[in-house]
């Protein structure tokens, strides 16, 4: 069965509406904690569904993950609610066995965040590392690399991020705002 997608787009923007069987696809952002080895698959396996524009990145960490040696994803992806579950599924849960809660002391490997407040700052968020694979064409990347997070910059987490479903809490350290696993492992 083919399917249509029409992409209405704003000049620069990441605004866009995309339809797909009548339903309406959406920004999800979601992370995994797996090693990088898993690029491939992870960008390979993505594509197989009807999505829109996506970021995929690749980060290391020392403050967590510790299972993956700070290794992890985060992802920005356009695609229905229904398709991110068949993903993470196949993906996270079948493939890369990877935990969707905290158990026994250890955090979980992988989550939604559940609203977006802002496209921008969650893309710029996104792509703060660098190593990133994506669909977006170099003009988009630049809006969000000029607002990419660092120490430097004045945008804060709690501006990013409304909620994350029991994977960090917003911690300030040494007048810095990072994200920490609510379950250390």
């Amino acid at each position: 069965m083919a399917i249509d997608l029409i992409i209405e787009e704003e000049e620069e923007d990441l605004k866009h509406i995309v339809i797909q069987e009548n339903k309406e696809i959406d920004y999800i952002a979601f992370m995994c904690a797996a090693y990088h080895y898993n690029y491939d698959y992870l960008e390979q396996t993505l594509k197989e569904y009807p999505i829109g524009l996506y970021l995929i990145a690749a980060e290391t960490t020392t403050e967590s993950h510790k299972e993956t040696d700070g290794q992890h994803f985060h992802f920005l992806v356009q695609m229905t609610e229904s398709d991110y579950h068949k993903y993470a599924k196949r993906c996270f849960k079948d493939k890369l066995k990877l935990r969707g809660q905290a158990r026994d002391g250890k955090a979980r490997q992988y989550g939604k965040v559940k609203k977006i407040e802002d496209i921008e700052r969650m893309a710029a968020y996104t792509i703060k590392q660098g190593n990133i694979r994506t669909n977006m064409t170099e003009s988009q990347l630049e809006t969000y690399k000029k607002i990419t997070f660092s120490t430097k910059d004045e945008i804060t987490f709690e501006d990013l991020l409304v909620e994350i479903e029991g994977l960090y809490e917003i911690v300030e350290v040494k007048g810095d705002f990072e994200l920490k696993w609510l379950v250390e492992e």
